[in-house]
């Protein structure tokens, strides 16, 4: 068993290696780039042209978008993904599992955050703690996780039936529902919901359940062929994700007094 501290483009990388799980993350952005249990696929979607630098978020793993989701104001999705965090604990546990723990404290607004990951052979599990200073504050805030899929034509994901949701792609395609079944470009937030959702991959025969905590929200999105405009992501590999986040969006908002505390997280499971 090894953790591994290395740096790519004055980016700083943990790897993680036991008989269990393989995993590795940067403290910039507190982002998560793999998750690999033993005897699977990798889990999670990373670009082979992802920008590693300190300019801007890593295309792929589980982007943190905080203390507010979109482009609400400059940065877009927050400061979380494009900040140094602090590194509180990084661990292999008896058992093989891994335990890490960073921290971000910021000014505007005057906040601290605490992410959390815990993984293993079965299960993921990520948190994003939010401390909130002396004011008050509409926080919003997002797991961006990048799920790996054989093809985007051949999974479905179920869990959100008869769900409502919003549907901000500017050209908005039909989807096969219930169970959702996507091709073309997605992007929606489903509100409100708490239940399971499962994505099933029919070309890695494999399906994974996602469970969210202090979340009445989950985002769907995949940019479809618009990746061709993104120089972090080659042109096909839109049929190699899909993005199921934990979230609270706009419908979603936590209204935050002075010194209160609000926990996110999403629990990644192999069902199968």
């Amino acid at each position: 068993m090894s953790i591994t501290r290395t740096s790519k483009n004055g980016l700083s990388i943990l790897s993680f290696k036991t008989p269990l799980v393989e995993t590795s993350l940067t403290l910039h952005g507190a982002h998560l780039l793999s998750w690999k249990p033993k005897d699977q696929d990798e889990v999670l979607y990373l670009s082979e042209t992802a920008i590693f630098d300190k300019s801007k978020a890593i295309r792929g793993g589980v982007p943190v978008c905080w203390p507010w989701f979109g482009p609400v104001r400059s940065p877009s999705h927050g400061y979380a993904r494009i900040s140094e965090w602090n590194e509180d604990v990084a661990e292999i546990l008896s058992d093989g599992s891994v335990h890490v723990k960073l921290s971000l404290s910021i000014n505007d607004p005057e906040m601290k955050a605490i992410a959390e990951f815990n993984m293993n052979d079965k299960t993921l599990h990520q948190t994003l703690k939010t401390i909130n200073g002396p004011k008050a504050y509409d926080m919003t805030a997002a797991l961006h996780t990048y799920y790996s899929i054989g093809d985007i034509e051949k999974i479905h994901i179920t869990g959100l039936e008869n769900v409502p949701f919003s549907e901000k792609s500017a050209k908005p395609l039909p989807h096969s529902e219930n169970p959702l079944r996507i091709f073309g470009e997605v992007d929606r937030e489903y509100y409100p919901t708490t239940a399971p959702i499962e994505l099933h991959d029919e070309v890695k025969n494999r399906t994974i359940r996602v469970e969210r905590e202090g979340s009445n929200c989950s985002v769907v999105w995949n940019i479809w062929e618009r990746a061709s405009g993104f120089n972090d992501m080659p042109d096909n590999d839109y049929r190699k994700y899909v993005c199921i986040e934990a979230a609270n969006t706009s419908g979603d908002i936590i209204h935050l007094g002075p010194n209160e505390e609000h926990v996110l997280g999403a629990k990644t499971t192999i069902v199968k």
